[in-house]
């Protein structure tokens, strides 16, 4: 029908707008917080109004307490402990947990997780790998890691990638990304993925 394909329309609209708006909220969160603020209220606002679903790893991009984007060792705290995620705001102390039971039931190949604290934070690796190929990947903690947004894009590289060859794609992303991660350099990274790779699952 004509209305259900407008009203699809629009979602898809609200959607491309909540999605620009929480990447100008991270882009402002340095020079300007209060803006980056105002865009995720914004951004909520649109979410409320068109009754846009966001998915998960959109959801955890800023607090709902008060707005702020949550970036791990900037503005927010994240702690894996017993099969379980907290991020806390360090703005507001709001602490938001999840388990991730269903990741690792996604997975359906060897898994592994292992941590290992560097002077520059904590790293956390889980993955999922088949005759020596990573399947899936998530790296979290509470390292520093800039741009924040390209942490995404390392998991993503790292897809499909043999485990032998991750220490050269992590320092060859680094090089070409310009990533700063201090305490810590992409041999840390390529150091955790690997004792996951090699743990049991």
């Amino acid at each position: 029908m004509k209305w259900k394909r407008i009203k699809d329309n629009r979602k898809k609209t609200a959607m491309r707008h909540v999605e620009r708006l929480l990447e100008l909220s991270l882009q402002n969160l340095d020079e300007h917080p209060e803006r980056a603020k105002r865009y995720v209220e914004i951004a909520r606002d649109i979410i409320l109004k068109h009754k846009v679903s966001l998915p998960l790893d959109k959801k955890r991009l800023f607090c709902k307490e008060c707005n702020t984007p949550l970036v791990p060792g900037k503005t927010a705290r994240v702690r894996t402990r017993a099969q379980r995620v907290s991020i806390t705001c360090l703005n507001c102390g709001n602490v938001k947990r999840y388990p991730f039971y269903k990741e690792k039931r996604q997975f359906g190949a060897r898994r592994g997780y292992a941590e290992k604290k560097y002077p520059g934070g904590l790293v956390c690796v889980e993955l999922a790998h088949k005759d020596g190929q990573i399947r899936r990947i998530k790296i979290t903690g509470d390292f520093f890691f800039y741009p924040e947004e390209r942490l995404s894009d390392l998991e993503h590289s790292l897809v499909k990638a043999k485990v032998s060859d991750v220490g050269a794609i992590i320092g060859r992303f680094y090089r070409d990304e310009k990533i700063e991660s201090p305490g810590m350099g992409p041999e840390s990274l390529a150091e955790v993925i690997e004792m996951a790779a090699k743990a049991k699952s």
